[in-house]
């Protein structure tokens, strides 16, 4: 993909880096350090995902770990302020309906701390049913299943980035529909 293929946006900066890497040559740094900065990429290929399946591999900078974020059905190309979210904070994974700014948590479970290390994760959505899991080296490993009550938004754009502030690195970014 190219750069005209992501509606980047937020206060901070991106970078290809060739290290750390999982696979192939290059992984993207996203950095957010000033406190409430964050950076978003949105893929503008296909903005009207529904049943949506996003994985990626990620990891926090140990010296100024990042809260990596996943979002998906999103309203909009320019912000992150009406769709969901999965976010990882140290050693916890987050889900929230997001809702004209307004962060609803959704659900919770505890992972492995991020700092320094890639670990990839898979979001699922179906319906207004999310899953949330981690590859554990040879499967999927699910951490959570949670429904959105409210069933906010039935479909939208997903993409990434680095929400509040720190860095975080990325790679192997997928985005699509949902697969069975």
């Amino acid at each position: 993909m190219a750069q005209s293929d992501w509606n980047i946006f937020g206060a901070g900066t991106w970078t290809i880096v060739t290290t750390p890497v999982v696979s192939g040559s290059y992984a993207i740094l996203l950095d957010s350090l000033a406190s409430g900065n964050s950076i978003v990429l949105l893929y503008n290929g296909d903005t009207n995902i529904g049943n949506t399946e996003i994985k990626a591999w990620f990891q926090a900078q140990s010296a100024a770990p990042g809260r990596p974020a996943l979002f998906w059905r999103q309203q909009s190309l320019s912000d992150v302020d009406n769709g969901y979210a999965m976010q990882v904070v140290t050693d916890h994974v987050y889900v929230y309906r997001v809702v004209t700014g307004t962060w609803t948590l959704l659900a919770t479970a505890s992972v492995p701390n991020i700092a320094g290390s890639y670990q990839q994760y898979r979001v699922r959505m179906k319906g207004y049913d999310i899953e949330v899991c981690r590859w554990n080296g040879s499967d999927w490993d699910l951490l959570l299943v949670c429904p959105d009550p409210a069933e906010a938004f039935a479909s939208g754009a997903a993409g990434f980035g680095n929400w509040y502030q720190g860095r975080s690195y990325f790679d192997d970014v997928c985005i699509g529909e949902e697969t069975p």
